[in-house]
């Protein structure tokens, strides 16, 4: 997961250059390969965020291409799965970590009282 902790406009530069080319030259016969690596771009889209409007575009731009992937008749059971499944990945709603809940402290226990004679 290199990319994850890559800023996004390179990550995605990455994915088209990369990915793309890869998932279109596996043969057939490697449909296990496939879809690994289609379940890998899904996955690497999980880090995008859709409130930003460069990801945003970047995220509606794979999920036509996922669905384009999904067109294909001749495809294998289990790459048309994987497709299903990153598209699932691929985040819908705004991630915003300011919003996200923090733990409260634990409050400490009371010392117990020990009785004087």
């Amino acid at each position: 997961m290199y990319l994850k902790h890559k800023d996004r406009p390179w990550a995605y530069k990455k994915l088209n250059e990369l990915f793309k080319p890869l998932i279109y030259k596996i043969p057939p016969e490697n449909s296990n390969f496939k879809a690994t690596n289609i379940i890998l771009v899904g996955k690497l889209l999980k880090y995008f965020n859709s409130g930003v409007e460069f990801d945003k575009k970047c995220l509606e731009e794979m999920k036509l291409w996922f669905e384009g992937l999904l067109e294909d008749n001749s495809a294998d059971p289990i790459v048309l799965q994987s497709i299903q499944y990153s598209l699932k990945l691929i985040p819908r709603r705004i991630r915003n970590p300011e919003l996200e809940i923090i733990k409260k402290p634990k409050k400490p226990k009371p010392i117990p009282m020990v009785p004087q004679e």
